[in-house]
């Protein structure tokens, strides 16, 4: 079916329906009737539109067999927009009229001549929409259609219209029916045991039929599981394109997401020790990260919508799986069985069945009528019986069938809908297919449009509902339902809820704050839409029917890739979706984009260029804008022409940390509904016309300007619809308490409010004023987040901590350093969430007998406690709390606290006496400790409870000389896994008998000497040493392999400016007696001195994947027989200066990464043999010059440092390289010249670092900017 002709019926009815409506609203209608032609011409679209409307229901139906009706309907579609985009014309004429006369009357146009009706084009335009109307109008009879319609739409917009506003997304429903399917994978989990590292279920079945709801119950299951042992889990959609990184990616997010955000405070995050371009980017790294993440934990996968069917992918994806546990499970969702073949779990295959049908009749109750089952409406269960029994077992089918009737218990709409409807559905995927047309079919015109939009996202993609909403805002989708923006938002989510509840939307079921679609119901999306919504990859040249485009970023978005544009004149969306990968920025579009396509899009209502580093100021001319999403750019101030898009409703600016500006002509956007401002710590100003932009319902930030300029405090009280987010800063400037009692924060629907001062003041009249102020700024009752920050009052106003405001869950005070008393915050019943820095409180409540009886903060889960330098005491029970940082709080008194589901505690710069005041730490599982004063080991009472810890960082604490005190009972550590020791000088031992121990890192202990205790553990697999210049030994069982049947397996080996001239006199690093060493994957030598060569053997580890070699001064050769290490992927060879060739037989041909700089090695590159490295993808080259033309053309990142003589890239070094997306060029001074023809078109990244004279000349020249033009992102040092 074509949708471009689908979008007829229904949906054409809905847009003639606005049409009519725009062309009636009071100011553009006198606007039209203002002059006597368009008065004529707009009076026969009046007529014309009606007659035309009624017939569109027949013609819908009659497409599939009738061309020339499907023919009409395409027509009709696009002389539907051209209309819509001239009325944008007039109305825009409309808008300026009365921005530029605010003070006039209804009658905008008074005597004025409208400019469009002097535009002969514009006239001509009006015109031509005439005669085409005539025309479809007069093939109403030729095509014999009659009027069928139903005023289904007025209905259903005055339903919509009745709905309460604050109606709430419907409750997550209770799974029916699979709960035995559930006990069986548990049974399964029996079944396999604890015999390998992990295993495979796939659960197999037809689309619709429940496996990834399956799946969830499994997943969310935290009892079952925690019975089970697992202690990371992980959920990822995988859909049609198996990508392996990206599937890797998603796992390694999913099981760090967990830890604690105190690494980033105590800044002990154990750290790759490595010089590669990024510690993620390749796959090589990603798996590495993940190995560590999974090793000795038992884990949970599930792979949901699994369509590959190669062997070689998964057989990829699956190597760091394989560190896990025993009895880690990965479940697989899949509907192919050869899918299980691929991954060998065909035998333990799991055929999920059909929905019995007492189950389904139970699911379809609850979505009809929401309710258990039909006690309350036994006159419906007949007929519901049957409705299911057509459903034949398929859950999906019997939710959207539910959603259909939802609000109906009208015995005869069921009927109606089982005799006529139902009456023919076919088997299988295509019955459920026809379901879902008919819960289409049965969408009134506005919701058509709407669902049809969503044809935008691709597969499995999660869409936030507020955003979804702003787009249909911005479509014009929900204007028939409301003029007024603040009631249109609500239309729109009230909309998304009856989309939801007709099982059309889904919650994600990786983050449930997200939705989703159906693979059935994304298919039907395209359908519905066709050519209309189109994905930018799949658009070729001379396609121009697409009117909503998207697009996923790339890494490096260059200008080829959307070459395509330029002939989507009529384009109305142009939409980047999320980047989900929190480990990069967003990343860089080309400036070309902007620049050169986006002006040719005269028709965009819809633009989100995320990550877009300028904008240019013709901007303005795209009139037609009402959605605009820069987030994530570099962006430092928006053209003044934005001020001209008077259509624009949101503008989101949210991450644009480089933002100082908004334009001065804001103030005449006075459509602007949403203005998102989170995160723009350079904007330190908001202009004045803001204030008048009376119908946003958003603005996140709010900075009050000084006495003589700038926003005042009051001018907030206009603007009465804010809700959600609200961040007020620089209340130091508010001069008149009035205004502070004027702005009654408490009647707007805020969730999260920010106050701000600029900083701490001490005279006595500020502390007054503050006070006063921060009274009058009580916010409503609904409030879920509060920050205050830089207050001067001696104490906080009664509202905070008062339990009336019951939805408190996150409350943050910093530098509030006037209060020597905070309120009586334990008694906040949903308070989750605690963070208070710079205060002079003494106790955390005011209420001491609260804190004696220890029942206070009983829901508390995450408690942040950072330079309180009077704070004596904590409660003497925190029953929930989970993660605890403490940060100089220097009078923490001897005060136990019971601490029994911690699970994360990170204590900087405090006495020792915090960690002894700490009981039952039986949850605690990651400890990291910083800059302790006077800690000479840690306390026996502070350990003995801490059977489940994991993780144990210490950093420096300078007094420390032992782990723990003598006499600890360390068998309590049988869990610890990750050691990590840095920065105590005084340290000179630590005990291999951890038996647990999967990571040990020691970093700069300059006096540490051995290890104690014998051998270290067989479980370990990551060994860190680094700058431990005085160290006498490596470990028993590193060198031999002594420890028989548990001969230690190390994976990672790093040893860095040690004193190996007292390890290894020689100067033969004895690799061949290291036979524990033969399962390396990473191995690293850093300055180590005393090297001078390797086993003339070569290098005995067939599975190594990664070899770096840095500042080894005295290495004289790379290891023998480099070339048999068919496993290595990445190779790093820098600065040894008496290296002066690659040893014979060359490089592995297995390279994907390759580093090299040595300033003596002169063999010339061509005997390297970089032609048989078909895999490599990342060159590093340093010091050898001429680089000569022989670059592996798969090269994607190339860079040359440390060329003193290099003054220009030759022509044919790059010209082959149509790969190539990173250019990184380093310490070239004497370069100047880039290659005349240009850089490649692929490239999206260009860096250059200090080369002087190449960077003077990109600066003057004209011409040499123009070769650098097209490359998204550009930085010159």
């Amino acid at each position: 079916m074509d949708v471009a002709t689908n979008l007829g019926g229904a949906i054409l009815s809905s847009t003639f329906s606005w049409l009519l409506s725009k062309l009636d609203s009071s100011g553009l209608s006198e606007l039209l009737n203002s002059h006597k032609y368009v008065r004529k011409e707009v009076a026969k679209w009046r007529t014309l539109l009606p007659k035309i409307q009624v017939i569109l229901e027949d013609a819908e139906q009659k497409q599939a067999t009738n061309k020339l009706v499907k023919l009409f309907l395409g027509g009709l579609r696009e002389l539907a927009l051209d209309m819509e985009d001239i009325l944008d014309e007039l109305e825009l004429d409309a808008k300026r009229k009365l921005i530029a006369s605010p003070k006039a009357s209804t009658s905008i146009t008074q005597k004025l001549t409208p400019r469009w009706v002097k535009d002969r084009e514009i006239a001509s335009q009006i015109k031509s929409i005439t005669t085409r109307l005539q025309h479809f109008g007069g093939e109403i009879s030729t095509l014999d259609l009659i009027n069928l319609a139903v005023n289904v739409e007025a209905s259903s917009s005055k339903a919509v219209a009745e709905r309460s506003l604050d109606s709430a997304m419907p409750e997550p429903r209770k799974v029916c029916g699979r709960e035995s399917d559930k006990e069986k994978i548990f049974q399964m989990f029996d079944d396999e045991g604890n015999h390998e590292g992990y295993s495979v279920i796939p659960i197999v079945g037809m689309g619709g039929l429940g496996k990834t709801t399956l799946a969830g119950l499994v997943y969310y299951d935290d009892g079952k599981l925690k019975d089970y042992g697992f202690e990371l889990k992980a959920w990822v959609c995988v859909s049609d394109v198996f990508d392996v990184a990206q599937i890797t990616r998603v796992i390694l997010q999913q099981v760090t997401r967990k830890k604690s955000d105190v690494d980033e405070i105590t800044r002990v995050v154990l750290q790759q020790v490595t010089r590669k371009k990024s510690d993620v980017q390749d796959l090589f790294s990603l798996q590495e990260h993940l190995k560590k993440e999974l090793s000795g934990k038992k884990f949970l996968l599930v792979l949901d919508d699994i369509w590959n069917e190669d062997y070689h992918s998964w057989d990829v994806l699956q190597r760091p799986f394989s560190d896990g546990a025993p009895g880690s499970k990965i479940i697989a969702t899949t509907r192919n069985i050869f899918v299980a073949k691929t991954m060998r779990a065909d035998d333990k295959v799991y055929n999920l069945d059909f929905l019995p049908e007492d189950e389904c009749l139970s699911l379809f109750a609850r979505h009809a009528l929401d309710k258990e089952n039909f006690d309350s409406h036994r006159e419906l269960e007949g007929v519901g019986r049957e409705i299911v029994e057509r459903c034949r077992g398929l859950p999906l089918a019997v939710k959207v069938l539910g959603g259909l009737l939802r609000g109906k218990p009208n015995r005869q709409e069921w009927e109606d809908l089982l005799n006529r409807e139902l009456c023919n559905l076919p088997e299988g995927q295509s019955g459920i297919y026809a379901v879902l047309k008919l819960s289409y079919n049965r969408l009134p015109p506005h919701l058509k449009r709407c669902f049809g939009f969503c044809a935008v996202f691709p597969k499995d993609y999660e869409f936030d509902k507020n955003e979804l909403v702003l787009l249909w805002m911005a479509q014009g989708f929900l204007q028939q339902l409301s003029q007024e923006m603040k009631q249109m938002h609500d239309c729109g989510h009230q909309c998304f809820d009856i989309l939801l509840s007709r099982s059309i939307f889904q919650p994600s079921i990786r983050d449930r704050s997200q939705f989703m679609m159906h693979d059935f119901i994304s298919d039907l999306a395209q359908e519905v839409a066709g050519e209309i919504c189109c994905s930018l990859d799949r658009l070729t040249l001379g396609d121009n029917k697409a009117r909503h485009l998207s697009f996923a970023p790339r890494e490096y978005d260059v200008l080829k890739r959307f070459e395509v544009l330029n002939e989507q004149k009529n384009l109305r969306t142009l939409l980047r979706l999320k980047w989900n990968n929190r480990h990069f920025s967003y990343p860089s579009l080309s400036n070309g984009v902007a620049v050169g396509i986006l002006p040719k899009l005269k028709c965009l209502r819809v633009l989100s260029l995320c990550g877009v580093q300028k904008l240019p100021s013709s901007i303005g001319d795209l009139k037609h804008l009402r959605y605009i999403n820069l987030s994530h750019s570099s962006i430092q101030s928006l053209p003044e022409s934005v001020g001209s898009l008077l259509f624009l409703q949101t503008l989101i600016l949210h991450d644009c940390e480089q933002l100082t500006r908004l334009p001065a002509t804001i103030g005449n956007l006075i459509d602007l509904h949403y203005l998102d401002l989170t995160n723009t710590p350079s904007l330190t100003e908001i202009p004045l016309g803001v204030a008048k932009l009376r119908s946003l319902v958003l603005l996140t930030k709010f900075i009050l300007g000084k006495a003589d300029s700038g926003l005042r405090l009051k001018e907030l009280k206009n603007l009465t619809g804010l809700q959600g987010q609200l961040s007020i800063s620089n209340l130091h400037n508010l001069l008149d308490i009035e205004d502070a009692k004027d702005v009654k924060l408490h009647n707007m629907k805020l969730d999260d409010l920010s106050l701000e001062w600029a900083s701490v003041c001490s005279d006595s009249q500020s502390k007054v004023k503050d006070f006063q102020v921060l009274e009058c700024l009580k916010p409503g009752q609904r409030l879920e987040r509060l920050t205050i920050n830089c207050y001067c009052g001696e104490e906080f106003p009664s509202w905070i901590g008062d339990p009336s405001i019951s939805q408190l869950k996150l409350l943050e005070l910093r530098d509030c350093q006037n209060c020597t008393s905070l309120p009586s915050l334990g008694q906040l019943p949903q308070l989750k969430e605690l963070i208070i820095k710079g205060s002079k409180a003494a106790t955390l409540t005011g209420d001491s007998d609260k804190i004696s009886s220890g029942n206070c903060f009983l829901s508390l889960e995450k408690l942040v406690l950072g330079d309180c330098c009077l704070l004596g005491k904590l409660p003497q029970e925190l029953p929930s709390l989970k993660e605890l940082l403490i940060v100089r709080c220097p009078q923490l008194t001897y005060s136990p606290v019971s601490l029994s589901s911690l699970q994360n505690l990170a204590i900087e710069e405090c006495s020792e006496v915090v960690l002894r005041i700490m009981v039952d730490l039986s949850s605690l599982t990651d400890l990291k400790i910083f800059k302790i004063s006077s800690l000479a080991f840690l306390p026996k009472k502070f350990l003995e409870s801490m059977i489940a810890l994991e993780v144990m960082c210490i950093d420096s604490c300078e007094e420390l000389t032992c782990l723990w005190e003598e006499g600890a009972n360390i068998a309590n550590l049988a869990h610890l896994r990750q050691l990590s020791i840095r920065s105590c000088p005084l340290l000179t031992s630590v005990t291999a008998e951890l038996k647990s121990l999967v990571q040990l890192s020691i970093w700069s202990c300059p006096n540490f000497k051995l290890f104690l205790s014998g051998q270290l553990p067989a479980t370990l697999k990551n060994l860190i040493i680094e700058r431990c210049e005085n160290l006498e030994s490596l470990p028993e069982g590193l060198m031999d392999d002594s420890n028989g049947d548990n001969m230690l397996q190390l994976e990672q080996l790093s040893l860095e400016d040690i004193a190996t001239r007292n390890l290894f006199p020689s100067g033969l690093l004895p690799l061949d007696h290291m036979s524990s060493l033969s399962t390396l994957t990473y191995l690293e030598i850093d300055q180590v001195e005393g090297l001078e060569s390797f086993p003339e053997s070569g290098l005995g580890m067939p599975n190594l994947k990664y070899l770096g070699i840095y500042d080894c001064k005295n290495l004289r050769s790379l290891p023998n027989r480099m070339h048999n290490l068919t496993s290595l992927q990445s190779l790093s060879i820098v600065s040894c200066q008496r290296i002066e060739s690659i040893p014979e037989g060359g490089l592995p041909t297995s390279l994907t990464y390759l580093d090299i700089g040595c300033e003596n090695l002169k063999q010339p590159i061509k005997e390297w043999g970089l032609h048989r490295l078909t895999s490599l993808n990342s060159f590093n080259i340093g010091w050898i010059c001429p680089l000569g033309d022989l670059l592996p053309t798969s090269l994607i990142v190339f860079g040359i440092f440390d060329l003193k003589n290099l003054k220009s890239l030759s022509r044919g070094l790059l010209q082959n390289l149509n790969s190539l997306q990173e250019l990184l060029i380093n310490d070239c001074p004497e370069l100047q010249f880039l290659p005349k023809q240009g850089l490649p078109s692929s490239l999206g990244h260009l860096l250059i670092h200090n080369c002087p004279r190449l960077a003077q000349r990109l600066k003057e020249k004209q011409d040499d900017r123009r070769l650098i033009a097209h490359i998204p992102r550009v930085d010159i040092d």
